[in-house]
């Protein structure tokens, strides 16, 4: 009778301890499945999306030219002297964006011939909405004022007045504008340098014919090679718990090639040994939010991600599909953009106010004393055409050049 106690004793403990072992399961899968809004099935407002009132990290600039009395200065491969230049002038572009008065469409013609006047001239990474780009300077673009997205912007004086001219998928537009007196004094700090745009090139050298006119072109570059790293095992184990997957639980495991997996509550991360991030989950989100929040909203996350050393990483601009809109983030060192291994540095789909897919390239980058020799520009347009630009090719290795592409 005593051994029967003593056994039905030991049962029940085992199924005490199997019970508690269950339960400290699910407590720790809920801690880290319910840590973001954006892995939360109740699509609860994140605590990143609030109203944006100043310059955002998210996008400036990465090619500046200022007209000025003395002539062009062109601030371009150097995100120093072009945060530089925004620092300063990206105001005026604030400005532009909250008296904007009723656009029309122009032809190149006539944007080629404002850039020959007195004037600023800013280049994204991607096409940006008016409305988020208006938030982030601190303005807001009048009401009657139509939202397309733009990549680049010219603000032209002359003397029947001060025009802002920017290029959507549609082409050109231009309105009018108004600005404060002190914009020339601004301007005038610059002094030109040996950057001209491929349309003034083309006049003279026939192996720009080919080009894209607005691509700015310094005709001898000098970028930096610079080196790349993949995460760390620690930094994958952080990622994993950011994105709300508990990293010692029974649901991750290692693939034979290395690639690790978590799964949790219909959720899915994978980290590839290369560096390559992908995370599903479902979009069940409830809310609509605008443009310049999505951004900030996909930013805030990616920065809890990435560790990208000397690089920045830029949103480049956005797809919107079946209530999807696809977010496009791009590294850049030294104002160049990095091409990597899965095209972007970064996508992610925000569904109804929630963040359902990413894919991040996790690499850090440092630039290193060695210096770049690149073909001329003018050898390198005659043997291409499109949109020519230096930038880097990431495909995994340790140490990346830079070299001419065109797009």
């Amino acid at each position: 009778m005593r051994s029967k106690i003593i056994e039905l004793t030991k049962t029940l403990l085992l199924i005490a301890l199997t019970c508690s072992a269950i339960y400290l399961t699910i407590v720790a899968n809920s801690y880290y499945n319910l840590k973001l809004p954006f892995i939360d099935s109740k699509g609860e407002e994140s605590a990143a999306v609030t109203g944006v009132n100043t310059v955002s990290e998210a996008s400036k600039p990465v090619k500046m030219a200022v007209m000025n009395s003395y002539g062009r200065y062109a601030a371009i491969y150097s995100s120093d002297s072009v945060e530089q230049m925004y620092d300063s002038l990206g105001k005026y572009l604030g400005e532009a964006l909250g008296t904007m008065g009723q656009a029309e469409a122009v032809q190149p013609e006539t944007v080629m011939e404002k850039l020959s006047l007195q004037g600023i001239f800013y280049e994204f990474p991607g096409r940006i909405h008016l409305s988020a780009l208006a938030a982030w300077l601190g303005a807001g673009l009048p009401s009657a004022a139509e939202d397309p997205a733009a990549e680049m912007f010219v603000i032209s004086l002359d003397d029947s007045g001060e025009t802002l001219c920017y290029r959507t998928d549609d082409g050109w537009h231009s309105c009018r504008i108004e600005l404060r007196d002190d914009i020339a004094a601004d301007m005038d700090i610059y002094r030109p340098n040996n950057v001209s745009f491929a349309f003034e090139l083309a006049r003279t050298e026939s192996s720009f014919d080919d080009i894209e006119g607005f691509c700015l072109i310094d005709n001898q570059p000098a970028p930096p090679a610079i080196t790349a790293q993949p995460m760390t095992a620690q930094l994958r184990e952080t990622v994993a718990s950011y994105l709300g997957f508990n990293p010692y639980s029974d649901s991750s495991y290692i693939e034979d090639n290395g690639d690790e997996v978590f799964t949790a509550n219909n959720s899915m991360l994978r980290l590839e040994t290369g560096g390559l991030l992908t995370f599903n989950a479902p979009g069940n989100g409830t809310r609509s939010i605008s443009a310049a929040d999505r951004v900030e909203l996909a930013r805030s996350a990616l920065m809890e991600l990435v560790s990208p050393g000397e690089a920045r990483l830029y949103f480049a601009g956005e797809e919107y599909e079946n209530g999807a809109y696809t977010l496009n983030f791009d590294y850049y060192v030294s104002g160049i953009r990095v091409i990597t291994g899965s095209g972007s540095g970064a996508q992610v789909v925000v569904e109804s106010g929630k963040i359902t897919r990413m894919t991040v390239w996790l690499r850090s980058y440092a630039k290193t004393d060695s210096v770049e020799s690149l073909l001329p520009a003018v050898q390198a347009a005659a043997m291409k055409d499109g949109r020519l630009e230096v930038v880097y090719t990431d495909n995994g290795a340790d140490t990346l050049t830079a070299g001419w592409t065109a797009e």
